[in-house]
């Protein structure tokens, strides 16, 4: 009898270690099992909301962006309706028509050839009887008649100057009638003229005209032989032109 209680004492002992280790194995896995059920729901809430707080983002970063585009876009528009109203400002301005200024321009009074004509014989008769030229006395030729001097009187016309010479002698001068300044200072030998005059020595030697104004353009001294007893010497010099005969 007691050989048998002992077995049944031992028998329930060990049941209810056995039954009281499976207890706590159980409460740990239960406890395990919740804490991952736990963790699990935090996990699946938690992206929820962040969910709705990106929805919500979402939904307000747009009107946001359009709102900043929008007010951009308007700056822009303002911008260009500034420009525009500018450009149409200066177009108008541009196309208005501009005031034409009046220019008066003096009538220049015209004179007939008759009174041109009278107030040069006025100059020439203006100037003097006699010249005094390095202590010789030069006198006015132009009223003279003689037949051997009306050629030279003639060309001191054309070129509106006076022809003075010294009397009894082949020494001539012709002054212009404006300046009241000598032209050219001759001799029956040797005639000598500024190159802006030297269209008198082709008037008083018109045979070698061509020859003149040769040496004007290039320079080179050039003799013209006319007969066998004529012949003429033309140079340059500086600004004259000289001829010798």
């Amino acid at each position: 009898m007691n050989k048998k209680n002992r077995m049944v004492i031992f028998a329930t002992a060990a049941l209810l270690t056995v039954g009281v280790l499976n207890y706590g194995d159980f409460e740990s896995k239960a406890k395990a099992t919740e804490q991952k059920a736990s963790l699990k729901i935090e996990d699946e809430f938690v992206p929820a909301k962040h969910t709705e707080e990106n929805k919500v983002k979402e939904t307000q970063t747009p009107a946001s962006q359009n709102s900043s585009i929008q007010r951009q876009s308007e700056g822009e528009k303002q911008k260009v309706d500034t420009e525009n109203s500018i450009e149409k400002d200066q177009s108008s301005v541009n196309l208005q028509p501009k005031k034409s200024e009046t220019k008066l321009v003096p009538i220049q009074p015209v004179e007939n050839k008759s009174v041109t004509q009278h107030k040069k014989a006025q100059a020439q008769t203006s100037m003097p009887d006699t010249k005094v030229i390095d202590g010789y006395t030069y006198v006015n030729l132009m009223n003279r008649a003689d037949e051997n001097l009306k050629h030279l009187v003639n060309i001191a016309k054309k070129h509106h100057a006076t022809l003075y010479a010294i009397e009894f002698s082949d020494c001539f001068a012709m002054f212009d009638n404006s300046s009241n300044q000598a032209i050219m200072m001759f001799s029956t030998g040797s005639r000598s003229v500024s190159i802006e005059k030297a269209e008198i020595l082709c008037d008083m030697h018109p045979s070698i005209k061509n020859q003149i104004q040769g040496v004007i353009e290039t320079g080179e001294e050039t003799v013209v032989e006319i007969g066998e007893h004529e012949s003429y010497h033309i140079s340059k010099d500086g600004g004259n032109i000289t001829i010798s005969f």
